[in-house]
């Protein structure tokens, strides 16, 4: 094994863990609404995790997550179709009830996974950023929304580096917080306006 591929294996086993262990409760209750077996949806999301596992060479780290949403998704959907215990308990819902299944249905298959947290990641964020004073709040745009750099954004708003050094600890503390379980999306999220 190179050195190369030995670096590579260590950044993704890295990635997996940090994956495996902020998000493995959040794809386990997603599979659960899906699925609504409890002990099923867990046996699901860790047959997932070792399909991404197996598949590290094929993914790049920045879509880790984006691959493991997808096929926890598609995961459920296939056993929503197979199980066909599901499929009586699907027969004996009211009309109102099944066409209300089959829209979130469709809506969950045409969703992506890179915008499905989206609208409330960003919620969480607008509400948070308010809530700043107003040199944070700017500081943090300067920095992570338009790419400016810590020395870049201190020229601009006039202040010093370290004070923008510890707006911005300020401020992404109080994001975690807000954000919870939803960070590594946010963070995903930042990625792509960067790019």
């Amino acid at each position: 094994m190179t050195a190369e591929a030995q670096i590579n294996d260590t950044r993704f086993d890295s990635l997996f863990e940090l994956i495996y262990v902020r998000n493995r409760k959040m794809f386990e209750r997603l599979a659960y609404f899906q699925i609504g077996n409890e002990e099923e949806a867990k046996d699901l999301v860790s047959k997932c995790f070792l399909s991404l596992w197996e598949h590290q060479a094929d993914i790049r780290e920045d879509q880790a997550l984006a691959y493991m949403f997808t096929i926890v998704r598609n995961a459920c959907m296939d056993y929503r179709r197979s199980d066909t215990r599901h499929k009586k308990i699907f027969e004996n819902i009211q009309s109102k009830e099944r066409g209300a299944m089959e829209y979130y249905s469709r809506a969950i298959e045409s969703c992506d996974p890179k915008r499905i947290f989206a609208d409330e990641i960003m919620s969480i964020l607008s509400d948070t950023l308010k809530k700043l004073p107003e040199n944070q709040r700017n500081v943090f745009i300067k920095n992570r929304v338009e790419g400016l750099s810590y020395k870049e954004t201190a020229e601009a708003l006039g202040l010093t580096y370290k004070q923008v050094d510890k707006s911005m600890q300020t401020t992404i503390r109080k994001l975690k917080l807000a954000l919870g379980e939803y960070l590594p999306f946010f963070l995903l999220f930042l990625n792509q306006l960067n790019q």
